[in-house]
């Protein structure tokens, strides 16, 4: 199995633009990237980020948040490459061979 396939790599976005891309209005969301697991536990203890305020929307609803009362919030995760469980780099690593066997 080789986990450095051309599908494997996301193409770089500004991704924390795309509430605004989809129709959001500057101050109806929140954006925040993280890099590293520090800085994913420094957002779960961030009282801003998990007050009640805040909503969890999908693209679809977008145009619908205009009110500093219901913000979306949008994480930017960043993972190691190569990055899965376990039991899907078993199940991946299972049907690589199987597939070299019927070539």
């Amino acid at each position: 199995m080789n986990e450095f396939q051309g599908y494997n790599y996301v193409q770089n976005w500004h991704y924390n633009q795309l509430p605004e891309a989809f129709g959001a209005e500057k101050g109806s969301y929140d954006t925040y990237t993280v890099k590293t697991r520090k800085e994913l536990e420094d957002l779960f203890k961030n009282e801003k980020f998990c007050s009640a305020p805040h909503l969890q929307v999908d693209s679809r609803h977008l145009s619908r948040i205009t009110t500093a009362d219901h913000i979306a919030q949008f994480v930017e995760l960043y993972m190691p490459e190569g990055d899965a469980p376990l039991a899907l780099q078993s199940t991946a690593r299972a049907s690589a061979e199987n597939n070299a066997k019927e070539s």
